[in-house]
């Protein structure tokens, strides 16, 4: 199957930004399930193998970041560790310092033979299925949602931005609009907004 994108106006009123963007749209999320049946055909390793392994896989992964490592699995990436907290200065010192620090996020720099792997694609342009405008429709938000919070129970500002591969105005307005209709509520500080679906209202 190719890879399918459509082209879309970036947002801005800057004449620079009257440009075009490259967005893939992608057709469905490939589980643990789909790949461990190709697997297992391939290789002499079961279901049960394959599951226990991407299971000890993740703790160690989880220990390795937790005690200040980078992560390298060979052919695959790097993984590394993003924090995130409140920065003050110290009254006494007059330096800055970070407090209530936690986990942001958890990156991933694919290796050069993953990304070789990718090579010789065939990609599919739907453009002319679709409009140009820089705003996602109603279909691609809710599903961009729906995916976000079928592995999480809360989502963040940048997580709605690269489902949907938009700029940070553009993911603004719209999660304020979102939140203005009570569809999702905004459960994070002012510096760092956390969003979760509305809950509705039990009936008095």
């Amino acid at each position: 199957m190719a890879i399918v994108y459509k082209l879309m106006k970036t947002g801005g009123n800057l004449p620079k930004n009257a440009k075009l963007r490259i967005v893939p749209i992608q057709y469905q999320t490939a589980g643990l399930r789909r790949m461990s049946e190709s697997i297992v055909q391939a290789t002499s390793l079961t279901s049960g193998d394959i599951h226990a392994t991407i299971l000890s896989l993740k703790e160690e992964i989880a220990r390795e970041l937790k005690n200040g490592n980078s992560v390298h699995l060979p052919g695959i990436g790097y993984f590394t560790v993003a924090l995130k907290g409140e920065i003050y200065e110290d009254p006494r010192s007059h330096k800055p310092r970070l407090r209530k620090a936690e986990v942001r996020t958890i990156k991933f720099r694919p290796d050069r033979e993953l990304l070789q792997e990718m090579a010789n694609i065939e990609v599919k342009n739907i453009t002319d299925l679709h409009d140009l405008s820089s705003s996602p429709t109603a279909e691609e938000i809710g599903e961009a949602i729906s995916e976000l919070l079928a592995h999480q129970e809360v989502f963040t500002v940048r997580d709605f931005r690269s489902a949907l591969n938009i700029s940070q105005s553009t993911a603004y307005r719209i999660l304020s609009k979102l939140e203005a209709e009570g569809k999702i509520v905004d459960i994070g500080s002012h510096h760092c907004k956390i969003f979760r679906k509305s809950h509705p209202s039990s009936p008095e």
